[in-house]
């Protein structure tokens, strides 16, 4: 379930961030949408199109890939961020 208030939070993060040439490297954050917005989930990629995810139907965080946690529930992929300094 979302919030508006996550909604901002991850739509904040998301506005900080900067995008690097060649798709997401591992540590960066990849963000997801819903029926609340563009950024309402993020996870942390983590390679091999692959990231680290919290919340689902089990507690607890989750590996998956970029594919399936955007289907999962109808997320949908937005884009990644890099906040790591180079």
């Amino acid at each position: 379930v979302y919030s508006a208030k996550q909604t901002v939070y991850t739509g904040t993060l998301w506005s900080n961030g900067t995008t690097e040439p060649g798709g997401p490297k591992p540590g960066d954050l990849v963000y997801f949408g819903s029926p609340y917005g563009p950024t309402a989930h993020v996870a942390i990629y983590i390679g091999n199109q692959e990231c680290i995810s919290q919340g689902g139907p089990e507690p607890g965080p989750r590996i998956e890939t970029l594919s399936a946690e955007a289907a999962y529930e109808g997320r949908g992929y937005y884009g990644y961020r890099s906040y790591l300094k180079k």
